[in-house]
């Protein structure tokens, strides 16, 4: 056939056919008769078209699945960049907060018997405050 229009018969382009001619299948079956096209939905070449278009279609979906995977996997990439930095700054104001603590743990362990006198509790009160404020960031 060298007209290369497509001829949609049974959901198929059967213009590449070699057997197709005006509608009529000319390919000898067991009792050489030539049928319609269209009583053949069975043939090898139409049952080839489809499982080639089958193919296609799953190539598609592949293609479009490796896309939405690769954007999971950059999205995650991403998600763990943002954990880690979260991470990162916890850990220095944990720090920060340790560090406060054992100022005051210090001072108190260091002064705990001048605690008892009224003129020392001032200073210690104002020592913590002091630490509790550069802990908070307000210094």
């Amino acid at each position: 056939m060298t007209d290369k229009k497509e001829i949609i018969i049974d959901g198929v382009d059967v213009s590449g056919c070699e057997y197709y001619d005006q509608g009529i299948c000319n390919i000898p079956d067991v009792i050489e008769t030539y049928d319609s096209c269209i009583d053949k939905g069975a043939c090898y070449f139409k049952q080839l078209q489809r499982k080639e278009k089958e193919c296609e279609e799953v190539s598609n979906e592949i293609v479009e699945l490796n896309v939405k995977y690769e954007t999971v996997v950059n999205l995650a990439k991403k998600n763990a960049d943002a954990n880690e930095y979260c991470l990162q700054e916890l850990e220095k104001e944990n720090q920060k907060l340790k560090q406060a603590l054992d100022e005051i743990e210090k001072i108190v362990t260091l002064d705990k018997t001048h605690i008892k006198y009224a003129g020392s509790t001032l200073v210690i009160c104002d020592d913590i405050l002091d630490i509790i404020r550069k802990a908070k960031g307000e210094e």
